[in-house]
Order: C-alpha cells, then structure tokens, then sequence
C-alpha cells in the first residue's frame, strides 16, 4: 500500500507525523535520510517507509556524490516496505511516477486543499540592485528593535547580509546578535541549533539562512520575527519548490517580502525541458560528462551507433527530477507566485521609494555588503589554500562527518582540488607551491573545473600525444566522396565514424595549443607550472573550444547548439538529375544526406532511394551524438 499527501506549507505534516511515529513505538518504521540513505543495513524486512518532502528526497538521490548507493538503498527499502507514506506541500506528476517505478502498485492520494495563509499577503519587490531595497528595510527593522529573518539562494549573500547586521545597535545601543546558516557551517553547532530550533533562534534578533533550512525544520514561536525577507536572482540553481519551502520555515510571521532580481549565472540553468530532450542529451554526453546517477545505465548500441540509456528506476527518476529541475528555472516567477498562492495567501507588487535619500541609503547599504561578500570571498579562498592535506582515508571519513568544522570542511575542499588538478602526478611540494589563494581564486569555481575535467579525458584514455593524432587526421573532399562509395548499406555507419575523427581532430589541435601556451612540452608532460598565464590559457582553450564546435555546427548548416537546432542552408539544385530539393523550411534532412550534402557539395552523391526516404528523417539530436562521441 501506498500513500501520497499533498497538502500547503504550514498545515503541521511533519508535527502530525511525529505524533503518528509515537504511537507506534512497537513497529519498525524507517525514515529515509537519503545523504546518509547508503550506509544503513538492512536486516529485516521494514513495515513503514516514510518519506517525508518526497520532493526534496527525489531530488538529492539524483543529485548527490553518493546518488549511485542512495538509489540502490531507496530501491531496496521501497520494494520491500509494505507500507510506504509520501508526504509532500508540492507533490505533482513526477512523485507519482517516483513512487509507481518504485512500488509498483497503484497509489492512494490525499489532497488537502485546506489553505493555512488566507488573508495574508506577499509583497514582491522587482529589484534590479539585487535585492539592495529589500536589504535596506530589513535593517531599518532591524535598528528600531525589530527581528527581521533573511532568505536567501546564495551562501555569500546570506553571510555578508548577517556580517552587515552583526555590526548595527538597536534602540537600546546593544548589538544585534545575528547568525548565518549555510552549508558549509560549524558543523556541531549546526547540530545543536536544529536540534531545538524554537530556543536558537528565539535568542536572535536577525538570521540568514540558505536552502539547508529547507524542509523538516519549523521555527513555531508566535510573533517572534517580524517580518521574512528573501533575496534571489531568478537565474538560480536552487529548486523554486526548495524556496517556496524557505519562504515559510517560519511558521507564524506577520510579514513576506520576497525580493527578486536577474543575473545572468549560466546558459545551463535553462535548457530546455522535456523528458524525451533530456533523455537525448544523456544519449549524447561524453562519458566524463555523464552525471553520477546514470552512470551504469548507458551502453553502446551498434545498430544505431550511439549510446543508449535504459529505462532502470533510476534513469526515469533522475529525468523526473531533471525536468522539473528545468521548469523551475525556465518559469521561476510564474511557479514561485503559483506555489505561493496556493497557500491561500494574496500577493501584491509594491514599488520601491524612488526619494533621494532612500536611493543614497539603498546605495550605501549595496555598496557595504558588496564589501563584505568581499571579504567573505577572500577569507574562503585563503583558508582553503594554507588548510591541511587530507590523506584519501582521512576524506572519506571527514565527508560524513555532521560535526565536521570549518577547518575541516576547507580541507577537504583542498583535497578535492588537489584530485582533480593535481592527482598522483604531483607530489605533495609541488602540490603546496601550486595551490595559493591566487589559484584556489581562479579555479575552485564550477566553471573552471568542468573545464579541466574535460580536458583531462583525452589523457586517461592512456594513448601519447602522437599516436592519438595520427589517427584524427580530417580527410579532404575526395576522400570523402571516395569513403561514401565504398561504404556502401553502411554509409552512416561510416560517415558517423569519420565525422567523430574530423571533429576529434580539432580537440587535439586544440588541446595541443593549450600546453604549449602553458609552457609544457606536450600533452605527457607532467611538470607542475603555476601563475596567472594558467588562468589566461584555460580562458582561452574554453574559447577555442567554443569556436571548434559552433564551426562544426556551422559547416553541417546548424545555426547554434541548442535544444531546437534549425538549418541554416538551404541549396536548391538538383540531386541525381531528378529535380528534387530540400527546402529548409518544410523538413530537416537525414543525418547521413545533409553529411554528404554539404560536404561532397556535388549532385552525384546522393541517389535517388535516398531522397525518397528523407521523410524518415532523424531528429538533429543525432547530429549531437556524433559531435560528442568521446576522442578515444
């Protein structure tokens, strides 16, 4: 039997719960963690499964470093629960189908449409100073005796905002006592605060909190803080379900600001959703790109040449998460005002004093925490390069630590850097003269480090620097044509290969120019270099890279790489004397024809069975599964 709740922020689900949990002291009830899902045995068979924020869960057993052993342990306690309850404030088409693959039995729904927050309102604030006017009321707030809670979806920004406050007196000159949580936080002092949230928070006049306040954790004294504050850019990672979440951690507030504001982050916040598209771009990902979750669910298809994914519990539920991952950041302020309003709850857009001594003010107060996250940045980057190294045993053990410090969290960090840029090629002086805080700066980014991931897939596939391009040499027009009549029935086969060492090509070329720029002899150079010329040469490889693949796109008619890709060809001479064409705007061409369409630039290359079965065209996905095959 299963259960699925769905009922609004602040209707007690949890409180319920636990009074559920107490009255049933003689029964085996597992409630599922999943960050720690993976290192529980199990020894019998368990009665009740409980999955309290079965969204939340979903989406951390697709997306963390352990998402592998998390969803063998979900499976295993699901398929053997006899009784598994689902709760859940915004549980929608993809929890259902979570649950269905899972249990595999039909599922009984509740929906509560009871709404807790009639008669309230949300002021949102369009704040294009991100967020500067909604910073500048909370402190007002704050210096007239007020308690003001700040929400926010960057680190940096809820530690600079509670830095600001720290250092404000209220009416009776006493320094407003303010604390930040964050992931990274003291670990034992975050377990002693969640462990009764109502008395750490009650001894606070202002807190800032990220999305690890994010389900499960209520603050419940009436009228203590008087007013929530969120602050975050639409272009962000964290889920809009998660911030609706935050919103109302607090459960009994008199007043919501919710301030937002666009800062371009990355292109990949908003790709395309669509399960079919994502199931394509998995198809169609190096290896190296590939995320944790699939990984074991992907194999080889001859017959088609290119990879295919199964259809295992864990590939539909990491696609599940993935496209409503999409949705949310394509249509954040239409689901946010959605999610908000189906608590019952009014909202109101209110504009922002436009006088000139508020507009000073609110300068002022951007100017100040724009300082501080600074500062914050700076001391981050420091601790990490003159932390200790960690040997891989000391890691792992720091990695499930729940009272792990700072210190200790800032080494590991370090530890993870030195894998990834160092590895077991540089020893340990080496690695302490090459990790200062200039490098930890430049490259602990997410940005940088794909980057280098990337580039560290050509040398693990063992082959030398010469042997690797002599078989990667890009044919000319009539070896081409003479490959396309030799070929055969298996003209796609073949074109497919020599359109993967065309383009496989250029990446050597491309990689080969980048160590040289380094200053390395070649790509099995394995001396430790440091500097700002580093930074600079990984900023221009990432270009070159760029460039590599919009001209290859370009040369098959392709206008960009995106989810939607259109032809930008269109020649209308004859093929094979029959007369035919392809016009752009009626249909796309097959993979092989528009290969040797534009590559042969001749009428004699394409026959006629050929036009005739171009209605069968394939979707431009498989121009993409060419262009990523691995450089192997």
């Amino acid at each position: 039997m299963t259960t699925l709740i769905r009922s609004p922020p602040g209707t007690w689900k949890t409180t319920a719960l636990k009074e559920i949990i107490m009255t049933l002291k003689d029964k085996d009830i597992i409630i599922v963690q999943v960050e720690s899902l993976f290192r529980v045995k199990f020894t019998a068979r368990p009665f009740v499964a409980i999955l309290d924020e079965a969204n939340a869960i979903m989406r951390q057993m697709s997306s963390c470093t352990n998402a592998w052993e998390s969803e063998n342990a979900m499976r295993d306690v699901l398929r053997s629960a006899r009784h598994v309850l689902a709760m859940d404030a915004f549980a929608n088409i993809s929890t259902l189908t979570f649950l269905q693959i899972y249990h595999g039995e039909n599922i009984h729904v509740v929906n509560n449409k009871y709404q807790p927050r009639i008669g309230e309102t949300v002021e949102f604030i369009y704040d294009p100073n991100s967020g500067a006017e909604a910073m500048r009321i909370g402190y007002d707030l704050l210096r007239q005796g007020k308690r003001v809670a700040f929400v926010s979806t960057g680190v940096v920004m809820a530690r600079a905002l509670i830095e600001k406050a720290s250092k404000l007196s209220k009416p009776d000159n006493s320094p407003a006592r303010a604390r930040a949580y964050y992931g990274d936080i003291d670990g034992k002092q975050r377990q002693k605060d969640f462990s009764n949230i109502n008395i750490a928070w009650g001894e606070l006049d202002c807190v800032a909190y990220t999305n690890t306040v994010e389900a499960g954790i209520s603050f419940e004294i009436t009228g203590h803080f008087d007013v929530v504050i969120a602050i975050t850019n639409i272009a962000t990672p964290v889920h809009v379900e998660a911030f609706a979440q935050m919103l109302y951690r607090i459960r009994d507030c008199p007043r919501h600001i919710v301030s937002i504001f666009y800062q371009k982050n990355s292109n990949e916040l908003f790709r395309s959703p669509g399960r079919e598209n994502i199931r394509a771009e998995l198809e169609s990902a190096r290896p190296n790109n590939l995320p944790t979750a699939i990984k074991g669910h992907r194999e080889w298809d001859n017959n088609t040449i290119s990879y295919k994914i199964d259809e295992s519990p864990a590939v539909i539920t990491f696609i599940e998460v993935e496209h409503q991952k999409r949705l949310s950041a394509r249509y954040f302020i239409e689901k946010l005002c959605s999610l908000i309003a189906s608590t019952g709850a009014s909202l109101q857009l209110i504009k922002m004093d436009e006088s000139r001594e508020v507009i000073g003010n609110r300068k002022r107060i951007r100017n100040e925490v724009r300082v501080e996250a600074l500062v914050i940045k700076e001391t981050d980057f420091n601790a990490v390069a003159t932390s200790r190294n960690l040997d891989p045993e000391e890691a792992e053990i720091l990695k499930f630590d729940q009272e792990r410090s700072i210190a200790d969290t800032m080494a590991l960090k370090r530890f993870y850097m030195r894998n990834l840029y160092g590895g077991k090629d540089v020893n340990i002086d080496d690695w302490n003269n090459l990790c200062n805080k200039k490098f930890v700066e430049c490259f602990s980014p997410p940005e940088p480090r794909k980057h280098f991931l990337r580039l560290s897939q050509f040398r693990k596939h063992g082959y030398d620097e010469e042997s690797a391009m002599e078989g990667l040499k890009a044919k000319n027009i009539a070896q081409w044509e003479d490959t396309y009549y030799k070929a055969g029935e298996n003209v796609e086969k073949s074109v497919a290969e020599d359109l993967h060492k065309l383009y496989s090509a250029n990446h050597w070329k491309a990689i080969r120019e980048l160590f040289q720029i380094l200053g390395f002899t070649g790509i099995d150079d394995i001396r430790t270099l440091s500097g700002n010329i580093i930074s600079e040469a990984f900023t221009q490889s990432c270009e070159r890279f760029i460039e590599i693949r919009s001209q290859s796109l370009l040369l098959f008619g392709f206008k960009s790489l995106t989810g939607d890709l259109i032809l930008n060809t269109c020649s209308t001479s004859p093929i094979d004397g029959a007369g035919v064409v392809f016009p752009t705007s009626l249909f796309r061409l097959r993979f092989e024809e528009l290969i040797l369409r534009i590559l042969l630039n001749s009428s004699s290359g394409l026959s006629q069975k050929c036009v005739q079965n171009s209605s069968k065209y394939c979707a431009p996905v498989r121009l993409l599964r060419a262009l990523r095959f691995p450089a192997i």
